[in-house]
């Protein structure tokens, strides 16, 4: 008996360790990111053959807008060095696009948190080879990436510093529980008619390539001045926004969690 258990705990003791390895970004999966960078969060590829697969309107574009706010857990204390998400798109999105994003404390429905981290930059895109048909539209997914001008800490306390939304963007906060991200991204320019950029969604479970703390399932939240949305549920079996179909997301099903990542360090 006893040789049997020390290998049993040896074999936990490998899967554990190989579940909490964090690639670099050097890992072809990881195109659009820096060599080296590791990704210590995310929540999974978009899987285009799930029955639930869906995408939901999520960019910065006036009159169009729609923000998605996706929650991810902190273990410790994560330093977050870069964002990234997954849209998909009927047509090429640029290269380079202006992009804000924010990470809060506190989401919930009705309700916008307070802002733990906040900015705008600059995102980059590339292609993942993943594409999306729903009654006949082909849809093509691409990566947006953006730098954070300042690494911002998070820590799985209470927060030492908050900012109400809108405010100054403070550069060290807390998770307790939880926190939210949303990054989008403004594909339109005063020449050139914006691109319906829709945040892909995670169905799968487990999802594939998933990395760091669980995913926290039907606890996204959408907001949209243009379609007067203030902090609603995203998923529609709950009911959520993804329910209501087209304009707002691709189909009607899904939305219980997006596909969103983060890299820098810790967990």
């Amino acid at each position: 008996m006893i040789p049997r258990v020390c290998c049993l705990m040896a074999l936990f003791a490998t899967l554990a360790a190989a579940q909490d390895q964090r690639p670099a970004a050097s890992d072809p999966t990881w195109e659009g990111l820096p060599n080296g960078v590791q990704v210590v969060f995310y929540s999974g590829d978009f899987d285009p053959k799930n029955i639930l697969a869906n995408g939901l309107l999520n960019q910065n574009v006036m009159g169009m807008d729609g923000l998605v706010w996706v929650p991810f857990a902190v273990q410790k204390q994560i330093t977050v060095d870069y964002l990234f998400i997954h849209e998909l798109f009927t047509e090429t999105p640029p290269q380079s696009a202006p992009a804000q994003w924010t990470i809060s404390n506190g989401v919930s429905q009705g309700n916008e948190g307070k802002i733990q981290c906040s900015g705008k930059s600059t995102a980059s895109s590339v292609p993942t080879g993943r594409s999306f048909q729903f009654q006949g539209v082909q849809y093509t997914e691409y990566r947006y990436v953006v730098k954070l001008a300042n690494p911002c800490i998070l820590t799985a306390g209470a927060p030492e510093n908050s900012a109400p939304l809108g405010g100054p963007p403070p550069t060290r906060g807390g998770c307790p529980g939880s926190c939210s991200l949303s990054l989008s991204v403004q594909t339109g320019t005063v020449d050139a008619p914006a691109l319906q950029g829709f945040l892909s969604d995670v169905e799968d479970n487990p999802p594939h390539h998933h990395i760091g703390s669980p995913n926290i399932n039907d606890s996204s939240f959408f907001s949209s001045t243009a379609f007067g949305f203030e902090f609603q549920p995203t998923a529609a079996e709950e009911g959520g926004v993804c329910a209501m179909g087209s304009p707002l997301a691709i189909s009607n099903v899904g939305c219980d969690m997006f596909s969103v990542g983060i890299a820098g360090s810790g967990q």
